[in-house]
């Protein structure tokens, strides 16, 4: 009998720890929906480095409303990426995200896409395929003075940009955390936008 009660106490605490992390998703959506974004943009930094043990339509519902908080707050970098990944998410793993929020994530990403790139092409010619082609690792290769906008900085202005941090050495991180403000963490690295 002593067993059986050790062993329902035992699962019954297993079953609440993997419902904690899609709990913390329905609050800060809660949060979002009521716009309480920095309220709801800390419940989704508790979730993210937990984000794996969540299903594949949560992950993209995680990533689509931290994208999502983060562009109400102006974090314009950070939506950027988020939306990017909730979208190919659930083209990956379909049925995560509504209609109405898809049509929202592809609105943002439309809004940010245009900041970032302009008229979707860099130094008048060079077209974005050809951009990322010449990225490696998510880092974009020096760029070209040549077809830099006049007054055009390596982070700011004209191109992508995202460059190590000053000193040409980038932090390891594993979240945005880690980082200073300027900065979000891409894969594994401060990265300054």
């Amino acid at each position: 009998m002593r067993y059986c009660l050790l062993l329902s106490f035992v699962l019954s605490m297993g079953l609440g720890a993997c419902s904690t992390y899609r709990d913390h998703l329905t609050r800060g959506q809660g949060l979002y929906e009521q716009n309480q974004y920095e309220h709801a943009l800390a419940i989704w930094r508790v979730i993210e480095e937990n984000v794996h043990t969540l299903s594949e339509p949560d992950r993209s519902q995680y990533m689509y409303f931290r994208g999502m908080t983060d562009y109400r707050l102006g974090y314009r970098s950070h939506a950027r990426y988020w939306l990017g990944l909730a979208k190919a998410n659930e083209q990956t793993h379909p049925g995560g995200l509504r209609p109405e929020w898809k049509k929202r994530a592809d609105q943002a990403l439309t809004d940010l896409n245009k900041e970032v790139f302009g008229q979707a092409t860099f130094g008048g010619s060079e077209s974005v395929t050809e951009h990322s082609q010449k990225q490696t690792d998510g880092v974009p290769a020096e760029p070209d003075p040549a077809e830099q906008p006049s007054g055009a900085t390596q982070s700011g202005g004209g191109g992508f940009g995202l460059g190590a941090s000053v000193g040409g050495s980038a932090k390891s991180c594993r979240s945005d955390s880690e980082c200073s403000s300027e900065q979000a963490c891409v894969k594994r690295r401060c990265m300054t936008p």
